[in-house]
């Protein structure tokens, strides 16, 4: 068992033994800067590649997510992609979800959808919430695999259920278009609510056009000006043009002609 103690001398010093687990350990110490440590992404690929030559899983995970970066090394994806295969091999989720979005981009391999999907499947039963994103959206969209709304539904609801904004809001769309659920308003404005709350654009005006009408929640058009206005700082042009109109014909706020034209020139 290594000692959890060492102070970051020993370490470096315990490094050199040929433990990969201190190897990886110093490289992530490295890696980030800690303990009173300088920040030396260089070495710490260094000490990562050493580890990952000895199989060790999460430096071979941090390979290749610096290969893929191009953090401290010259980017290669070919590379990552390998690091990413050979962490995913005993089941390491996140590195099964490297291996798929890889596959999906074609970076570093040659691009396959249908596998892509098999490895995010695999991440995603282990309930990482990006995979599941992912496996949902390219069931939602038929993107190399056969469209299946319900399933995507079954994803998203799953990676919601962990707090992931992104999948709040894609089965809060669900909800809204009936598509592999229930057509179900209330439900629709509830999902996109947790999701407009962690900051996505997109969700913020879709709650925000909820309360305006009164559709699945009570109107609220002071409310879903705020709404707006939020999504609006963030850059999303249909809010700014909600926000814009809203305040240019003082429906539900006050007006204001000198802001909504400032809206209105984003």
């Amino acid at each position: 068992v290594v000692d959890v103690e060492l102070t970051p001398e020993q370490l470096a010093e315990a490094a050199t033994s040929g433990d990969p687990e201190l190897e990886y350990r110093y490289g992530l110490m490295l890696a980030k800067g800690t303990d009173g440590v300088r920040k030396d992404t260089a070495a710490a690929v260094t000490w990562f590649r050493r580890a990952a030559g000895r199989g060790h899983r999460l430096a071979q995970q941090s390979l290749g997510e610096m290969l893929y970066s191009g953090c401290g090394v010259n980017k290669d994806d070919a590379e990552a992609f390998v690091w990413f295969r050979r962490a995913a091999e005993p089941p390491s989720f996140e590195a099964q979800f490297n291996v798929g979005l890889c596959m999906h981009l074609g970076q570093g391999v040659e691009q396959d959808k249908e596998g892509a999907a098999e490895w995010y499947r695999l991440s995603a039963e282990g309930e990482h919430a990006s995979a599941q994103v992912n496996l949902g959206l390219m069931l939602r969209e038929g993107d190399g695999i056969p469209q299946d709304f319900e399933e995507a539904a079954e994803w998203f609801a799953r990676a919601a259920l962990q707090g992931d904004m992104d999948a709040q809001c894609h089965l809060g769309d669900l909800y809204h278009e009936g598509l592999g659920v229930g057509k179900d308003m209330a439900k629709a404005a509830k999902w996109y609510k947790k999701s407009a709350e962690q900051g996505k654009a997109q969700a913020q005006h879709n709650i925000g056009m909820l309360q305006y009408l009164g559709n699945g929640t009570q109107q609220d058009k002071a409310a879903a000006f705020d709404w707006f206005k939020k999504a609006a700082v963030q850059g999303y042009v249909a809010s700014q043009n909600c926000a814009g109109c809203m305040l240019d014909d003082a429906d539900g706020i006050e007006e204001s002609k000198e802001e909504a034209a400032v809206w209105f020139r984003k």
